[in-house]
């Protein structure tokens, strides 16, 4: 945690006039000063809910330990609020904050909480509050991370400024404050509890195929992401009720999400199930021109030049093709489980497959991993795609991911035993891209985009290495850019930890209103 003054002044003037705020850093001795003791436990108890009281005891107590930071709050000689605050790494979670009820609406909690976000930078700052406690706290820059958690059996809504906050790190720092036994009642929850949010399906005609549409309106919003799925032929649309949660669009937030559409590319999904794509008749020039006349659909649908590509692994490649070929058809492209350089990227992800099967020593797989040439990936174009398909079956395996595919797959409320045969169908279609568009793909020959760009990667993949990624985006020129870490995701990042990919997206879309 920061160093600390133990007290301080800090002069604000505010629509209702100007104060000089002291702020007095707290600890044992609080006991020995019976009239501040006494204010504090009268605004302690009738602030919060006696269901989310901790003994004052017990945070006088910690109050001794460099990480917490209990504080007190003076205009003048007036004591006005309260904070309690718990830093571990580069996170401060906000425990309570509370201004006396007769001085509330004078600006005294904007200027207290101002205050520890200066105080505690540069940690981000995080905190739980109830529905009804939420509003303050996104009125002073704090969005939503997607996940709540039960503490010691309330239900909150997790909030942060400065940055995302994997689930398991703030757990972490409550279990370290609170200790083992003090969590049993404690755990993180998805927001499962919000409605259903609405979402369609359509056909369009786009350059001469019926294609696939998923939906996910937002008529409060003029900005529309466009979801570009890996693969080449496994599409995300059927992914999406994993991650609608995120972005319900009845949120009154003004950190709601915009609309959000999928599409499933030719030769894949719904889309080959409707118009029949052969593998003779696949091009990367096709997919582009599809890719064109889908943004300018959603142009005319949603009456918006506000179009927003997310391309994930191949729909990264798409993605980045698409951006530097039509630069002013879209506000910005984003990008995770990104192919930069695939020779780079290659090397790495089959010497990660190399150890992890002869460490675990499964003599099948040892025999299955014989099947790519050792020169990997530097090949012929057919012997490239044989090892990228031996790779990536033996990485869905040995591979980082948190979790399994196939079970949420055979969950999803849009998948039919039609839809689910089509999967290993169109991946042996889609085979000719690989060797067209993967082999030897590099863009690290490209030092300027005309539009803004940013990654968002997991720290975990191996599959794309996200070093090797972040190196190409820090290298580029860019109206505007950013690079996003998930510390807890590999390559299938809004899979792993959608909370904080669609956590990153809302910042993202923030920068670029």
């Amino acid at each position: 945690m920061p160093d600390l003054s133990a007290e301080e002044s800090h002069y604000f003037a505010t629509r209702t006039g100007a104060f000089v705020l002291t702020v007095k850093r707290l600890g044992a001795d609080l006991t020995s000063d019976k009239d501040l003791l006494g204010s504090i436990n009268a605004l302690y108890a009738s602030a919060f809910p006696k269901e989310e009281q901790a003994s004052l005891r017990f945070l006088i107590g910690k109050a001794e330990s460099h990480s917490v930071d209990f504080s007190a709050y003076f205009d003048g000689e007036e004591f006005v609020g309260l904070s309690y605050a718990i830093s571990r790494g580069d996170t401060t979670y906000l425990w309570r904050l509370a201004t006396v009820p007769a001085l509330r609406s004078q600006g005294y909690g904007t200027q207290i909480l101002h205050l520890l976000v200066e105080r505690h930078a540069p940690h981000k700052l995080v905190t739980g509050r109830t529905e009804e406690g939420r509003e303050f706290y996104r009125r002073n820059g704090f969005h939503d991370l997607g996940y709540r958690c039960r503490l010691n059996g309330v239900t909150l809504d997790v909030i942060s400024r400065g940055g995302r906050v994997a689930s398991g790190d703030l757990m972490a720092t409550l279990k370290e404050f609170y200790g083992r036994w003090g969590m049993l009642r404690s755990r993180v929850l998805p927001r499962a509890s919000a409605p259903k949010i609405v979402y369609n399906e359509e056909y369009v005609e786009v350059n001469g195929i019926s294609q696939y549409l998923l939906h996910y309106p937002n008529p409060d919003s003029n900005d529309v992401v466009l979801m570009l799925h890996g693969g080449p032929g496994v599409p995300n649309s059927v992914m999406a009720y994993q991650h609608e949660r995120f972005y319900d669009a009845r949120d009154g937030a003004p950190t709601r999400m915009c609309s959000v559409v999928y599409y499933d590319q030719r030769a894949t999904g719904k889309t080959q199930l409707k118009s029949k794509t052969t593998a003779a008749d696949l091009g990367w020039d096709l997919l582009l021109e599809d890719l064109r006349q889908t943004v300018a659909y959603l142009k005319q649908r949603y009456d918006t030049d506000r179009i927003i590509l997310v391309g994930h692994s191949f729909g990264s490649m798409l993605g980045n093709d698409f951006v530097t070929t039509y630069p002013d058809d879209v506000l910005a492209f984003v990008g995770s489980g990104v192919v930069t350089d695939s020779n780079r990227q290659g090397e790495v992800f089959y010497q990660h497959i190399r150890d992890e099967v002869t460490a675990r020593g499964n003599k099948r797989d040892l025999k299955t991993l014989q099947k790519v040439n050792p020169a990997y990936p530097h090949l012929d174009a057919d012997e490239f795609t044989t090892g990228v398909k031996v790779l990536g079956d033996l990485e869905m395996k040995y591979g980082y991911t948190k979790v399994a595919y196939m079970p949420l797959l055979r969950k999803s409320p849009l998948v039919t035993l039609r839809d689910f045969a089509q999967i290993p169908k169109s991946g042996k279609l889609t085979q000719k891209l690989v060797a067209e568009v993967e082999h030897n793909y590099d863009i690290t020959g490209i030092e300027k985009y005309d539009v803004p760009v940013f990654y968002v990667l997991g720290r975990k993949d191996l599959w794309t290495s996200s070093e090797i990624a972040a190196e190409h985006l820090n290298r580029l020129e860019a109206p505007q850019k950013g690079l996003y870490w998930i510390e807890g995701a590999g390559h299938f990042i809004d899979t792993d930890e959608p909370g904080e990919f669609f956590g990153i997206i809302r910042e993202i879309l923030e920068t670029l209103v």
